[in-house]
């Protein structure tokens, strides 16, 4: 196997980031320094960072994230962390991002490539969100929405859009993305002078949060992970 895709089958990371990590030399097998072309054979021994690393049985699970929990493997001191609702012997990490202040739907796996096909913008999956403003919106602001408005992530700029909006009520909207840039949502609506009173993820690549109650998860099905391409 690959050495990038032995590194994803560990749950370690996806192999864009595996290859990142071997040109940084930070993965040796045998005590050697990997290379992005090396196979890794039954009896070799793969580093990380100095740590030995093998693979396990990938878990796919959804939870559905109650407000005031980070989305993070990392412990914050004072910080609720929603690995601590998930019980499990298995290391998992959480696919995408859902701010802190935000709650609903939220994939977790241990299996890099799988989280990878989730989050790229090439695979074009919807995500949707309910959200709950301070202000009337109008049809012009919801216009632009459509058309997109620009915000900074991390000192870049982008033309944000929203895929679809349907309006619920005046102060209720159902948001659709096929991007996921950090707290979007929040800064696409700022931008046009409105705030985000609560905003919960309610779909995400055709997973819903039917039947789970908040605080709560699941293992996804194995035809949920057919239907996702994982199988």
């Amino acid at each position: 196997m690959r050495i990038n895709k032995y590194i994803a089958t560990c749950g370690i990371c996806s192999r864009r980031k595996a290859e990142k990590l071997i040109l940084e030399g930070k993965v040796k097998i045998n005590q050697r320094t990997a290379k992005l072309t090396d196979q890794v054979q039954d009896k070799d021994v793969v580093m990380v960072r100095n740590i030995a690393i093998n693979p396990q049985k990938n878990v796919y699970l959804l939870l559905n994230k109650p407000l005031g929990y980070t989305c993070t493997v990392k412990k914050i001191k004072g910080e609720k962390n929603i690995i601590e609702l998930v019980r499990l012997k298995e290391k998992v990490f959480p696919v995408g991002r859902l701010d802190k202040n935000s709650k609903g739907l939220v994939i977790l796996t241990s299996d890099g490539d799988f989280a990878q096909k989730i989050i790229h913008p090439s695979y074009n999956h919807e995500k949707i969100y309910e959200t709950v403003i301070d202000n009337d919106i109008n049809n012009k602001q919801i216009k632009k929405l459509l058309e997109g408005v620009v915000i900074e992530v991390d000192d870049e700029r982008y033309l944000a859009r929203a895929k679809k909006i349907r309006k619920i009520n005046s102060k209720k909207l159902e948001i659709t993305l096929t991007e996921g840039k950090k707290r979007q949502i929040r800064k696409m609506l700022d931008g046009i002078g409105l705030k985000v009173v609560e905003l919960k993820r309610t779909r995400l690549a055709g997973l819903t949060l039917s039947g789970l109650n908040e605080g709560k998860w699941r293992h996804l099905t194995s035809r949920e992970l057919k239907r996702l391409g994982d199988f």
